[in-house]
């Protein structure tokens, strides 16, 4: 039984790696692309960040507007304290008015953003070491 155990341990340790790597390809492929876009290498890379389980936002940049994948993190909705613990952001998740610089009241109520990027346009309300900030992404 725990030869079985340590088996499918390897396996999601390599499924992890391999979406990493895969991400890391997905970057390069995109930047090589939007330097000079055409529709086929456009359309190839929705379709991969779809496979990826991305958020697309298009090729258009400027106000609001987030272009190219917004990939996943692997640690997304994880407990933690402080961005640092996280592979995007440590976002607070709890009652709607918090007093700027206030200790979330438990530890559960701060997690790792689930995406790469943070979303445009609307309030976060980030933990940090001083408290709870609210910041805005342009």
């Amino acid at each position: 039984m725990s030869a079985r155990i340590v088996l499918l341990a390897a396996a999601g340790l390599l499924v992890f790696a391999g979406h990493a790597e895969e991400a890391a390809d997905y970057r390069t492929r995109e930047a090589a692309c939007f330097a000079h876009p055409t529709r086929a290498c456009v359309a190839r890379l929705e379709r991969r960040c779809k496979i990826l389980r991305g958020d697309w936002g298009g090729t258009l940049s400027g106000r609001g507007r987030m272009p190219g994948c917004n990939l996943p993190t692997r640690d997304g909705g994880k407990a933690c304290r402080v961005s640092e613990q996280c592979q995007s952001a440590c976002v607070y998740d709890g009652p709607v008015f918090v007093p700027p610089g206030a200790q979330p009241a438990a530890s559960t109520q701060c997690r790792c953003y689930p995406m790469q990027s943070l979303r445009k346009g609307a309030p976060l309300r980030l933990c940090t070491a001083r408290g709870i900030e609210m910041v805005h992404i342009d």
